[in-house]
């Protein structure tokens, strides 16, 4: 699964290559193809910046590289469990596991400066901003943090299934489930405040 686009983030396009642990990374606009890898089992998850690519896998790692010469910078072991959520910015890395766990990662030393494991089933997507962390999991449930202490704001739970997916934005979550059910969150109220129906479940 790719799971990409970062609003905040120029890129191109990405390609994760199943079943091998390659990644295969296609610039669109000159056509070429750089091949990186260094995950002894299938790529999950890739985030991209103007600098790096992260992505990480069944073989529990997290691994950065560098998109200009293709090195590879970092490598983040603590997860016990596929990696499939990752976000980051130049100062901050977050990822999401099987394991039921989210981790704040130090970039500079590779050690995790938080590890949590309030879910009770596999987390499944992790988006912050400057203050605040949000994590969805197939416990139907979306956590919130702050970001800055790891202190729980709150725990968002309507959906009726796995919580695939959300979006943050200032005080708005949205979370969309299996189900297909889409739901818009205010966090200063810390409950929903619409459901949208756009189609089928998945």
């Amino acid at each position: 699964v790719v799971e990409g686009y970062e609003p905040t983030i120029n890129w191109r396009a990405a390609y994760v290559r199943y079943g091998q642990s390659p990644l295969n990374v296609f610039s669109t606009s000159e056509y070429d193809l750089v091949e990186v890898g260094e995950h002894h089992s299938m790529t999950l998850i890739v985030r991209l910046s103007p600098s790096k690519i992260v992505c990480g896998g069944g073989d529990q790692i997290v691994y950065a590289f560098d998109r200009s010469s293709k090195a590879k910078l970092h490598s983040f072991h603590g997860h016990t469990g596929n990696v499939r959520a990752i976000q980051f910015d130049d100062s901050t890395l977050v990822s999401g596991s099987a394991d039921h766990s989210w981790i704040h990662w130090d970039w500079a030393t590779e050690n995790q400066l938080h590890k949590n494991t309030n879910h009770d089933n596999e987390v499944n997507c992790v988006k912050f901003n400057n203050t605040t962390l949000a994590t969805s999991s197939d416990d139907h449930s979306v956590r919130v943090y702050d970001i800055r202490t790891y202190a729980p704001i709150c725990v968002l739970q309507e959906h009726p299934g796995s919580v695939y997916n959300l979006q943050l934005e200032d005080n708005t979550i949205m979370s969309v489930c299996n189900s297909g059910s889409l739901i818009e969150w205010d966090l200063r109220q810390q409950q929903s405040v619409h459901s949208y129906a756009p189609g089928g479940g998945l």
